[in-house]
């Protein structure tokens, strides 16, 4: 927590210079304030970052698993849901030709994609969707059909007609999948959602135990710091930081998240 106090406490330090060049996302440390100090909405681009993160410690760390699971970029996200978005005036409609372009640059196969607030995994072993929710049902005075059942339903027709398309048909449909319900924590928070996200993308695999024992929703703050120090630390970052900022590497090369 000690890396993400000293950039939020004196961004000025670090003004002219850029902490994290991953992929499309290029961060300075006032960035980094806007994202990561308590309380403040996530954009989008450092959860594409983290994906670019995990996927290259599978590479490296399980080779064999390369290809079982693909993590959605937020521009797929976007394209999938851009009708669905309040929008100041006409919201853009949605084009399954673009959707199937963006889908070519990234998919080899399918098994995992992230929403603003939901996460829906595609389950081809048990022909569902599990959904996992990060908002408080109770405490928005709602249901879970109340928001999946229609947004849900034409998202992952979207989904499924276009990776069926891009992969040749070797990806077989799943538009009629039900969609399930799955126990997680949900966030107290609701500018928290980027991390949870983050962490439930790490920890699913279709076993829910990871996510009910690990995260902890009082630990919002430690969230925020770990995963901002993964990001900076990591191999894929091609910055070369300041020694005020290199002081705080760890010892190993690379540290997991929940390690920082």
């Amino acid at each position: 927590m000690q890396l993400r106090t000293v950039i939020l406490s004196d961004a000025s330090r670090f003004v002219s210079d850029n902490i994290i060049d991953i992929g499309s996302c290029s961060a300075k440390a006032s960035d980094i304030a806007e994202s990561f100090d308590d309380g403040q909405m996530t954009d989008g681009a450092f959860i594409d970052a983290f994906i670019k993160c995990m996927l290259s410690d599978e590479e490296m760390y399980s080779p064999q698993s390369v290809g079982d699971r693909i993590f959605l970029p937020m521009s797929i996200v976007y394209a999938l849901s851009c009708d669905y978005i309040k929008h100041y005036g006409k919201p853009p409609s949605f084009s399954a030709k673009n959707l199937v372009e963006m889908l070519r640059e990234v998919i080899p196969s399918f098994d995992l994609a992230a929403t603003k607030f939901t996460q829906y995994c595609v389950n081809q072993n048990h022909s569902r969707v599990d959904v996992l929710y990060l908002n408080n049902y109770l405490a928005l005075q709602s249901k879970f059909r109340d928001h999946h059942k229609d947004l849900g339903r034409h998202i992952m027709k979207r989904l499924s007609d276009g990776l069926h398309e891009v992969s040749k048909r070797s990806i077989d449909r799943f538009r009629h999948y039900r969609n399930v319900q799955v126990p997680c924590p949900a966030m107290t928070n609701p500018n928290d959602y980027a991390f949870f996200v983050m962490r439930y993308m790490e920890l699913y695999d279709g076993d829910t135990s990871p996510l009910l024992n690990t995260i902890q929703l009082e630990k919002s703050k430690k969230l925020r710091s770990q995963m901002l120090y993964y990001l900076i630390f990591h191999r894929c970052n091609t910055v070369r930081l300041l020694e005020d900022i290199e002081a705080f590497r760890p010892v190993a090369e690379e540290t997991a998240p929940d390690q920082a």
